[in-house]
């Protein structure tokens, strides 16, 4: 998990600063927010990131892939593990 850890850490640094687009950077948030829950690593930052990776999808044009990707985040912190988070 390092590795990944490493790459999408990574990924977010770079799309926060480069991006304007709130869609392109929630990409990166939610995805670092699933790996840090899946290895029961932070899961409070992971949630903090889910829920910023939300708020940026909704800041983002409507579009059918920006619905499917707040549904998805939805699912996710409302799914079996979301216990964990609260």
């Amino acid at each position: 998990y390092t590795t990944l850890f490493r790459s999408l850490e990574r990924a977010t640094r770079i799309r926060d600063a480069k991006e304007s687009a709130p869609a392109t950077r929630a990409e990166a948030h939610f995805a670092l927010a699933r790996a840090l829950a899946g290895a029961g690593s932070d899961l409070e930052r992971a949630r903090a990131l889910a829920m910023r990776a939300r708020e940026e999808y909704l800041a983002s044009p409507p579009t059918p892939a920006t619905a499917h990707e707040l549904a998805e985040i939805d699912r996710w912190l409302e799914g079996p593990g979301a216990m964990q988070f609260r």
